[in-house]
């Protein structure tokens, strides 16, 4: 099983500590938030020229690390949609400098949080209109024509709106029509917005691109992420089954609190391994 380190629970870590926490938890590659600004992600964002992209990349090279995924945080159903396209081909540029060939993006909207008692937890939104869903299509169909034949995919993640269930992704990635276009599956995202991750997996299993691994588990009737995985209630080997000969992509672990970010990610790639070693 090939792990990525994700980046949620690692936003504020320069580059090189970044690379180094790969290291120490024994992967090779890592998910990149790439922001509108240093204030989003001091990492890695769009005015970062010259020789600071270059000092970049030459960490990659030096540590043997690789950037394998861009995470850009468009949202192309707002009014400022024509800025999160030219955003978003940035990121292109960006991931074929670095030579990254993932880039996850959101279909509509930002996802939504609540971060009462430190979890995160998915509210879904109201469906949009159809002369928004089809500005997402017309945006990702650009940004697809910019991209041309550079070896880079768009693995849109599971949150809110269009991509809320199985279903209503389907749609949105036939709409599109593009084998550039694929998912970044999550199924704790699915859980949370109450969709069976089992029902959605047999929609998008032909275009899944990149894979979330996070924890939750059930308070009352609502699903709350989770530190640790053995705490989980869902069934993650049958899911792992599933996904061999299927999927031959990168697993990422995404631990989500800052505080224990590292320790969560060591102990749930272990919770993986154990599952593998079991199928």
């Amino acid at each position: 099983m090939d792990f990525c380190l994700g980046i949620a629970g690692f936003l504020e870590k320069s580059i090189s500590e970044y690379v180094d926490i790969a290291k120490r938890t024994g992967m090779n590659k890592l998910e990149i938030l790439f922001g509108m600004n240093r204030e989003m992600s001091p990492q890695l964002y769009r005015d970062m020229k010259g020789d600071e992209i270059k000092k970049v990349k030459k960490i990659f090279e030096w540590s043997a690390v690789k950037a394998h995924a861009l995470v850009v945080p468009n949202d192309f159903t707002s009014a400022e949609w024509k800025e999160h396209l030219e955003f978003a081909k940035n990121a292109v540029d960006t991931a074929e400098f670095l030579q990254t060939g993932i880039i996850v993006m959101y279909g509509g909207s930002f996802p939504q949080f609540d971060r009462s008692k430190d979890d995160w937890n998915y509210r879904r939104m109201p469906a949009i209109s159809k002369a928004l869903f089809t500005q997402s299509v017309d945006c990702f169909q650009s940004l697809i024509e910019y991209t041309g034949d550079r070896p880079i995919r768009f693995a849109i993640e599971n949150h809110d709106n269009m991509t809320f269930s199985g279903k209503h992704f389907k749609k949105f990635l036939d709409a599109v029509g593009s084998e550039k276009i694929g998912v970044a599956f999550d199924p704790t995202n699915f859980r949370c917005l109450g969709e069976d991750p089992f029902v959605a997996f047999n929609l998008l299993k032909d275009r899944i691109y990149h894979f979330h691994l996070k924890g939750a588990h059930k308070v009352d009737d609502m699903v709350v992420f989770d530190h640790f995985m053995d705490k989980d209630d869902f069934d993650w080997a049958k899911m792992l089954k599933l996904l061999k000969g299927i999927y031959v992509g990168v697993y990422v672990i995404e631990s989500l609190f800052p505080n224990i970010a590292e320790e969560a990610t060591v102990k749930n790639m272990e919770f993986f391994n154990n599952i593998l070693g079991s199928l």
